[in-house]
């Protein structure tokens, strides 16, 4: 069963990568720093950990522009229904299906690590940053 989910990250990690340098050498340079958007599979719980995991990144990658972090993360809040990917996680709890201890430990982490860049995006420019910073803290309950 771990197996199987082992792989099902690694596909979604080679999915993201694929989509991410598929358009590299275009004219436009805007989208340079975005993180690419995917289809979500799997289960709820992977499907979370997807989604916080392209936050981070689009933290990791505008680390040093406020304004840019704020408008990819977003972008993901519109690409994708975080409040109904929650619920999806509730139901599947609810009926015996939740989240792993190996994927509840992954959401963690991110959710940690996306604290901790937040916190350090936020401190350049708080004014460029902070509302779509408290939008996605609140779609994801981070306090």
């Amino acid at each position: 069963m771990t197996k199987s989910r082992t792989m099902l990250v690694l596909f979604a990690a080679a999915t993201l990568l694929a989509v991410h340098c598929k358009d590299k050498g275009g004219e436009s340079t805007s989208t340079e720093n975005q993180v690419a958007t995917v289809e979500l599979t799997g289960t709820a719980a992977n499907k979370m950990i997807t989604v916080m995991d392209m936050g981070v990144k689009a933290l990791q990658s505008n680390a040093s522009d406020p304004a840019k972090a704020a408008a990819e993360l977003s972008r993901l809040m519109k690409s994708y229904d975080i409040t109904a990917i929650r619920n999806e996680a509730k139901a599947a709890k609810e009926a015996g299906q939740g989240a792993t201890e190996e994927e509840k430990a992954r959401f963690k982490e991110l959710t940690e690590t996306y604290k901790k860049l937040a916190t350090e995006v936020g401190q350049s420019n708080p004014a460029a940053f902070n509302a779509a910073h408290t939008e996605w803290s609140r779609l994801w309950s981070i306090n």
